[in-house]
């Protein structure tokens, strides 16, 4: 029982035993994220947006003033998801930079960057490269 408190799980994805081999190939092919899709259905996130953030995170932003992270719904996928595994990807820098963008651009160049990136998770899906 959690009573609200949030659970640390990626030591557990990465120990190594507390995967099955189906459970693998889902992950390595990003099926795990498919139930998200029904919050996009219900618009609580974008298809396209920063990397979500657990409850206790969000609200050190809040407290902290951070607010660029609450300034657009997270998404399904986004600049740190379709460039995963590659050099110099950090999180935080990719996120920051995708929100920045958004900011001074027309949208239309938001559009042909969110298709981008969906393009490059497409590609990630499709190399399995998920963990």
């Amino acid at each position: 029982k959690n009573k609200g408190e949030f659970i640390h799980t990626k030591s557990l994805e990465h120990d190594g035993y507390s995967l099955t081999r189906v459970g693998w190939v889902i992950q390595r092919l990003y099926l795990d994220e498919l139930p998200q899709l029904f919050c996009v259905l219900k618009g609580d996130i974008s298809l396209v947006g920063p990397r979500p953030v657990n409850t206790a995170v969000y609200e050190n932003h809040i407290r902290t003033g951070s607010l660029t992270k609450t300034a657009l719904k997270a998404g399904l996928t986004g600049p740190y998801q379709a460039r995963k595994g590659e050099l110099g990807a950090g999180q935080e820098r990719l996120d920051q930079e995708y929100l920045d963008m958004y900011g001074r651009v027309s949208v239309w160049k938001i559009m042909i960057c969110d298709l981008k990136i969906l393009f490059r998770t497409l590609l990630a899906m499709i190399k399995a490269k998920g963990y």
